[in-house]
């Protein structure tokens, strides 16, 4: 039989992460939403990893046996490692749906208080909607600077006011 698929790998990975932390197994719209997905899309994921033999449902809500004996020899390091690379990926279409936040004539660079050229950066790209306004001269010499810093083994924190 074929081998899991990288969406398979981190859908059984949550599985078994959320049980462990939440001592149940997790329902299909838990699972839509972690993949960011809908219930539909985690349903098949589902389907295909029963035809695999990695889980067994027994038709209840929250039905979900892990098949110990398969888990073990489909999960590796590797498969960690992958499944961060896919959560990076849906960070980025997050991001790219924040960016569809305009930028709006009262807003201004930070730093200089310019109004032309104006970008958005993200410090951390798992909180998308957490930006600064900044002019692509200050932009560029930001993103020079981390560049720079993190040749040295150090990093350049942007902190954020949060009293709103």
């Amino acid at each position: 039989m074929k081998g899991l698929t990288a969406r398979q790998k981190e859908t059984l990975l949550f599985i078994e992460k959320y049980n462990s932390e939440v001592g149940c197994m997790p329902s299909v719209e838990d699972i839509g939403n972690e993949l960011g997905t809908t219930k539909a899309g985690a349903y098949g994921h589902l389907l295909a990893l029963e035809k695999k033999n990695m889980i067994i449902r027994n038709g209840l809500s929250r039905g979900i046996i892990i098949n110990d004996k398969n888990y073990k020899k489909n999960i590796t390091e590797n498969t960690i490692i992958n499944c961060n690379r896919i959560k990076q990926k849906k960070a980025y279409r997050i991001m790219n749906e924040a960016k569809e936040l305009k930028i709006t004539a009262s807003d201004s660079c930070v730093i200089c208080g310019s109004k032309k050229d104006l970008h958005r950066h993200h410090e951390n790209y798992d909180k998308p909607l957490q930006i600064i306004i900044l002019c692509q001269k200050h932009h560029q010499l930001l993103h020079k600077y981390k560049r720079n810093l993190s040749k040295n083994g150090l990093k350049l924190a942007i902190l954020y006011n949060t009293t709103e």
